[in-house]
């Protein structure tokens, strides 16, 4: 192998190494200021979205760590990413967490996860399993279309606990819906019972 070709070689490996060096510090710095903005401005729409989004994000990020960076942009299989998914109440127990606070900071204590799962631990059964309609009808996400639309982040459909929807989980599923509804409330179980260390709230 001549020099010429050796040099071209590992330019084209550096420009690839630093394309993905920049992909991972963008998903490692999920804009918290931006869901800020929208949590303060009473954008609840947007808000949502922004959630769906840095959750995502943490995802990405997991999985890049877990493999090498930029494998979860390669993973079409969703090996990795499944299994985060089924495990994300531990898995990413600190990300959560510290959407959690952001949404109860600034939504006088209203909204946030760890809100949803103290609502939905009265209605488990000795399994943990929850109505499907129950969960539905508790946070009024029954009345909309999934992912909800703007129009329904309006004041009357907003009750405690309600938001953010599971706009995330559907997002990280690949949009699955009904399979969605199912692994956020597990999703929020395994939060409480894991990530906040408290089998009752």
């Amino acid at each position: 192998m001549n020099k010429k070709l050796k040099v071209k070689l590992f330019l084209i490996s550096l420009a690839s190494l630093l394309i993905l060096v920049i992909i991972h510090i963008q998903l490692i710095h999920p804009d918290f200021n931006l869901l800020i903005n929208y949590l303060q401005r009473r954008d609840w729409y947007n808000s949502d979205i922004m959630t769906a989004k840095i959750i995502d994000q943490f995802v990405l990020d997991k999985i890049d760590k877990e493999s090498f960076i930029g494998y979860s942009r390669l993973d079409f299989l969703n090996l990795i990413r499944t299994r985060i998914i089924q495990n994300i109440g531990t898995d990413l127990c600190e990300e959560l967490k510290q959407v959690d606070r952001i949404w109860l900071q600034n939504t006088n204590q209203t909204y946030g996860l760890s809100i949803q799962a103290k609502l939905l631990e009265g209605f488990e059964d000795k399994r943990g399993s929850i109505n499907f309609n129950i969960l539905l009808d508790k946070f009024s996400w029954s009345s909309f279309e999934i992912p909800p639309e703007k129009n329904w982040f309006v004041k009357e459909n907003l009750s405690n606990g309600s938001l953010p929807t599971f706009r995330w989980m559907y997002k990280i599923n690949s949009e699955k819906k009904l399979q969605s509804i199912i692994l956020f409330q597990n999703a929020i179980r395994t939060f409480r019972i894991k990530c906040l260390n408290k089998e009752k709230l």
